[in-house]
Parts: C-alpha cells; sequence; structure tokens
C-alpha cells in the first residue's frame, strides 16, 4: 500500500491568523499536499482543518471559557464543510472531522452523522483539547462515544504539555472504552511518566509527528507542546531517539508530519519524511503503514 502521513492540516488557522503570526500555516490546500505527497511517495494522508474554530473569538483564547465570535452556529461546522469540500474527489486524502466536547455536543454529533448519511468519505474524529479548552475524559458518556462506536470512527487527540491536553486525560477515557481505537498526537509531548505506564491496549496508538520539529522543541527548551518531564534522551541525535521508540513502543507508533505545523521549527515537509530513512524496511512499514491501517480501521 505504502506509507500513509496519519497527520496532517489544511486551510487558515484562525487563532494565528487574528495573532499575525505564523502566516505559512495558512498556504496548505489539498492540491498543494497532494503534490507533496506525490514527491515523497506517500499514498494516503488524514486530513484536518486547522484547530482554532472560528466559532469562538480567538481574542477570548486565555479565558477558561471562551466566547463565541457569532460567525458559526455550533463548533467546526465551518472548517469541517471546508475539507469535506476540499477532499472531494480525492480518495487519497482521509478527513477526520474536527470535535469540540465542551459546546453543542449534540449538535454536532448530529452534523457529523447526517454527513455520514450522506455521500462523505469520514475517516475519523480529531479533538484539540488546548484549542477548545475541553478534556478528554469528558466524552466518556457521551453521544460522541456512541457516533463513533456505532460507525467504526477512530479518534486523534492532539497531545502535550497544557493543562487540557494531558495525555493522563487522554488515558482515562482510554481505560474507560478500551474498544475505541485512540491516537495521542505528537509522542505526547515525549512525557516521561506517560512512557513509563503506558497502559497496554492495542487500540491506544501514538503519532510521531512531527518529529523532527519535536525534537527541536525539546532541544530549545519550547514546552507549549513538549512537557518539562521529558524523556532524557539526546535529542540532538534524532537516530537515538527515534530508535529508542521504535525499540519500545514500535506497536503503538503511527508516522505524520504535521504539515504545515513542522514550519514554526523551521523544519519542512521533506525533514519529516526522510529522517525515516534511519529505520530498517520492517520498521518503517510497521510505523508507516501496518499501525495506521491497524488504527483507521476501515481503509
Amino acid at each position: 500500500m505504502g506509507k500513509i502521513d496519519i497527520h496532517t492540516h489544511i486551510g487558515k488557522d484562525v487563532l494565528f491568523d487574528n495573532m499575525d503570526i505564523h502566516k505559512e500555516l495558512n498556504k496548505e490546500t489539498a492540491n498543494s499536499l497532494l503534490k507533496r505527497m506525490d514527491d515523497f511517495e506517500v499514498t494516503y494522508s488524514v486530513v484536518m482543518a486547522q484547530p482554532f474554530p472560528t466559532y469562538y473569538d480567538p481574542n477570548s483564547i486565555h479565558l477558561e471559557k471562551m466566547k463565541p465570535s457569532g460567525k458559526d452556529v455550533f463548533p467546526y461546522r465551518l472548517e469541517n464543510e471546508f475539507i469535506l469540500s476540499e477532499c472531494n474527489g480525492k480518495d487519497r486524502l482521509l478527513p477526520f472531522l474536527f470535535v469540540d466536547p465542551s459546546e453543542k455536543l449534540e449538535e454536532q454529533v448530529e452534523y457529523i452523522k447526517s454527513k455520514i448519511k450522506g455521500t462523505n468519505r469520514i475517516y475519523g474524529i480529531k479533538v484539540h483539547p488546548f484549542a477548545t479548552h475541553s478534556y478528554p475524559q469528558s466524552i466518556i458518556d457521551s453521544e460522541l462515544v456512541v457516533l463513533m462506536r456505532a460507525y467504526n470512527l477512530p479518534i486523534i487527540f492532539h497531545s502535550g504539555s497544557d493543562v487540557y491536553s494531558n495525555p493522563q486525560n487522554i488515558i482515562e477515557l482510554s481505560e474507560a472504552h478500551p474498544d475505541i481505537r485512540i491516537d495521542m498526537a505528537h509522542l505526547c509531548g515525549f512525557d516521561r511518566d506517560l512512557f513509563k505506564n503506558l497502559p497496554d491496549n492495542k487500540n491506544l496508538f501514538i503519532d510521531i509527528s512531527p518529529f523532527v520539529s519535536l525534537c527541536k522543541s525539546v532541544i530549545h527548551k519550547d514546552f507549549s507542546v513538549v512537557s518539562k518531564n521529558y524523556l532524557e534522551l539526546d535529542y540532538i541525535d534524532i537516530k537515538e531517539v527515534l530508535i529508542y521508540f521504535v525499540s519500545n513502543y514500535r506497536e503503538k507508533l503511527m508516522w505524520g508530519t504535521d504539515t504545515p505545523w513542522h514550519n514554526v521549527t523551521n523544519t519542512s515537509y521533506e525533514m519529516e519524511n526522510t529522517f525515516l530513512e534511519i529505520l530498517s524496511f520492517e520498521d518503517k512499514k510497521i510505523i508507516t503503514e501496518t499501525n495506521a491501517k491497524k488504527f483507521l480501521g476501515n481503509l
């Protein structure tokens, strides 16, 4: 089958666009992504919108309860419509729809149901806890879990160092619903405690996107994503870090680029592809294809 990029984004990032920074995040389109996939022999890419929803006022990001912007009727409706439109007719792009667990969840679930019952290809759900100020375990008894189970949909969670995205919150959900396929994105911020006590659940996966960029974040002590309690490895030596994770967690790892977010650390899509050459053919196949197929379930 070939390489599967389990984590990409297209479209405009509302939050950073409002802050007038990282304009490079707004440049990725379905067509530009397909071109780069061709250049680096990527067969499929999971595609998501940018994480901050138009529904909220980006100036309220600092508040515990963000304020609606008045520009959308419920979170991520506009973003998900954009993704479905962009991916229409492009079978190599696998759309995941964003959900905000904290606001108008019933309306979001009904919207997704209506899209599934139509002619739309939907491969899974994405939740960004920080962008929505929500906790992963808050969906334990929700209609979202019912939806995912009914349609065999996996879910990707942004994970990181903030209080919402702490990977332990995702573990709590996984323990409550061990049959739901869950991806903890971004190598869980390299959190030492998480990897020391990682549960033995075949449906719990970890994506390594964007690997080179994450290693740079540790080197530069950027704790906006990586944990202050990070595993003590030589992050300058990418090979050492990669071999450590593949040697210890190979059956859970999935490769992804997180394009275009690797640009934030001046890391390229090319770099997020070529580091894979460090691996043996077998190891590379497992983290770029085998595990992703298990996670996706319906590819």
